[in-house]
């Protein structure tokens, strides 16, 4: 029987660095800029923390059912519920009670939340369950997971958020997880330990993964740019719309640079992760919300 587990071992448990991603449930209340109020802005940290609460508890479900795997892998046997830290019994207790608080939550909050949050359950189960290791649909519910987020937001938002936004961040975030499935695999293929590649993904796929990538990340990014010449919301939401326009090459630098260092096997994580520990990534994105507040 483990010993009791510690407020760090649980903190590891839950990924509470990766609700980092659930910040774009902001996104949407940023770019809709002063028709936004301090009362949504209360919902939208309300909805953090029920997508945070939900996240987690599919990281422990997800960990129960990989134990065996995890234990087998030379990084995450030391992961607390495959090290034994965290009992089966407690963790599956901690995930059903962190599914009801965020249902709770949710239930006090637009019905359009409640409805992005059963969608994110969902696909998170489908993905974790069925299709992590099918690809290449396992890369498309990562960005699908991503823009749920999004949607999550657009909740608090009292104007409509463009759907050109969605179809940005889908694109944009299926080019990250491509990005790091390119950096598992051809680590792997680099090491030699090509009986662990991750993901069901093969070496002779990596150029598949890269084309795919770079194509998916563009795209995004002639996305962007036709909102922004043909939509005509931003004229009424902004009053400085042409401002917008010095987002396009920030995203548009950032993402050749992901995909340099991953090209250049550089990129050893998650790129969402390596954003977070960048400085570069974190001078760009401040100028972004600079761009964005200057449009207000």
């Amino acid at each position: 029987m483990p010993s009791p587990a510690t407020p760090s071992t649980w903190r590891r448990a839950l990924r509470l660095h990766q609700w980092a991603k659930n910040l774009l449930v902001f996104a949407p209340l940023a770019l809709a800029g002063s028709v936004s109020t301090f009362a949504d802005l209360l919902d939208a940290l309300a909805g953090f923390l029920a997508l945070g609460l939900a996240a987690s508890a599919v990281y422990l479900i997800n960990d129960l059912r990989d134990l065996a795997d995890d234990r087998a892998h030379p990084t995450k046997r030391h992961r607390p519920l495959a090290a034994g830290e965290i009992s089966d019994r407690s963790a599956l207790v901690a995930a059903l009670l962190l599914l009801l608080l965020a249902a709770a939550i949710a239930a006090v909050l637009p019905s359009l939340f409640g409805e992005a949050l059963a969608a994110y359950l969902a696909t998170t189960l489908a993905y974790s369950f069925l299709l992590k290791r099918c690809p290449p649909f396992d890369v498309f519910l990562l960005g699908i997971l991503y823009a749920l987020r999004i949607l999550a937001g657009m909740a608090f938002v009292p104007v409509p958020v463009s759907p050109w936004f969605l179809g940005f961040a889908l694109l944009f975030f299926l080019s990250l997880a491509l990005a790091k499935r390119y950096a598992e695999t051809a680590h792997a293929l680099d090491t030699g330990d090509t009986l662990r590649l991750h993901r069901g993904y093969r070496p002779a796929d990596l150029p598949f993964i890269l084309a795919l990538g770079v194509s998916s990340g563009s795209a995004a990014m002639l996305v962007f740019m036709v909102y922004l010449i043909l939509e005509r919301s931003p004229a009424t939401v902004y009053a400085s719309p042409e401002m917008l326009w010095l987002v396009f090459p920030l995203l548009a630098a950032w993402h050749a640079r992901i995909w340099l260092l991953t090209g250049r096997g550089e990129m050893h994580e998650d790129p969402v992760a390596f954003a977070l520990r960048d400085p570069l990534s974190w001078g760009l994105g401040l100028l972004v919300v600079l761009c964005v507040l200057l449009a207000w």
